[in-house]
């Protein structure tokens, strides 16, 4: 399986005024945080991409798999209806559940080993991120700005539990499962 994506918006988990009131820093003057908290912002927002194998924010990818006379589920979440699924450059017909993210190719002349392309937007809606990941992140970008060296080995082991375990109830599998 190979798969990019190209982001149809920038990756936001939050914005720096929510980030400011989170770390309690509402009046800002010095630059140096300013854009230290934009690193961090970004920092955060990939590290919950990854630690959920979701895109956070719209993106259109491209899956290119080998065909296996089976169902796939669509990677990355909140799956959107494909817009192209081609075999060899020729499109096929296909079904796809919104509810499963499922794609199941219907044309006959597709054979098992065939590589298929699939072209389709993934990721949540602007503010559509789920308050948990939110949260996570949250947590993430607090721990970050307090510890802004590396942690010993007793303060890695307390903080970032949380939203490890909150990232990963939010965890899907980042290869098309296949049924």
């Amino acid at each position: 399986m190979f798969s990019k994506f190209e982001r149809l918006q920038p990756l936001r988990i939050m914005t720096k005024d929510y980030a400011r009131y989170q770390l309690n820093v509402i009046d800002f003057e010095d630059d140096g945080d300013d854009e230290y908290l934009d690193q961090l912002i970004a920092t955060v927002g990939e590290l919950s991409e990854k630690g959920t194998n979701r895109l956070l924010n719209r993106a259109m990818v491209t899956l290119e798999y080998t065909y296996k006379g089976k169902a796939i589920t669509l990677p990355y979440g909140e799956a959107q209806t494909p817009t192209s699924v081609q075999v060899d450059g020729e499109d096929v017909t296909f079904v796809f559940n919104d509810l499963s993210e499922q794609l199941s190719i219907t044309d006959a002349t597709v054979v098992t080993g065939d590589t298929v392309r699939v072209t389709y937007v993934a990721g949540y809606a602007l503010n559509g991120i789920p308050t948990p990941i939110v949260q996570a992140a949250m947590i993430m970008l607090a721990n970050f700005y307090e510890h802004r060296e590396d942690l010993v080995e007793v303060q890695l082991s307390a903080a970032p539990m949380r939203s490890r375990e909150i990232l990963a109830s939010y965890r899907i599998p980042i290869k098309p499962g296949v049924l």
